[in-house]
């Protein structure tokens, strides 16, 4: 079976590797962390625990915001009208709306000396990082089979699979 798939292609890239798919596992890492330390806060933990889930999501805040422009500089070169744009700019909205979201959070928690978060922000947290689960997948589908520019390709195997394992038995 034929169908119209291509694998998107970063723009920008260091050693053949795409910045944005490196640097978005950092905030996504950091959130993850600080909502484990706030949990256990919450749960009855140490004040230390509370502080180091304010600078988890600080952290995550900073890595989003220099991810999130490594992601807008691929998006500009997307072709117009195509499903990997539409994917791409949902992705980035999502994710858009994740980074505001923990902005908010690390608002809210500016004011407490403590730079704790009750059960209340705790949930939130937990909210908003389901939603960047979902952004996450639409970066899967850009990645897998959003179709860019059009190629015809055979779906059972990849174009790159195909090359890669084609270089590997002519090496031998």
């Amino acid at each position: 079976m034929w169908e119209r798939v291509t694998i998107v292609e970063s723009r920008l890239k260091v050693s053949g590797h795409s910045v944005h798919l490196m640097l978005f596992m950092l905030p996504m890492g950091l959130f993850v962390t600080g909502l484990i330390f706030d949990a256990f806060h919450v749960m009855g933990g140490p004040s230390l625990l509370a502080m180091a889930g304010y600078w988890q999501v600080v952290g995550g805040l900073v890595a989003a915001a220099i991810a999130g422009l490594a992601g807008v500089v691929d998006l500009l070169f997307l072709r117009q009208g195509t499903r990997a744009r539409r994917v791409a700019i949902a992705h980035g909205l999502i994710n858009g709306g994740v980074l505001a979201m923990f902005a908010v959070i690390w608002l809210v928690r500016v004011g407490d000396p403590l730079r704790a978060a009750g059960s209340g922000l705790v949930a939130v947290e937990l909210l908003v990082l389901v939603l960047g689960g979902v952004a996450a997948w639409l970066a899967g589908e850009l990645v897998e089979d959003a179709p860019a520019d059009g190629e015809v390709r055979p779906v059972t195997l990849r174009s790159r699979t195909v090359q890669a394992i084609g270089a590997l038995v002519s090496a031998r």
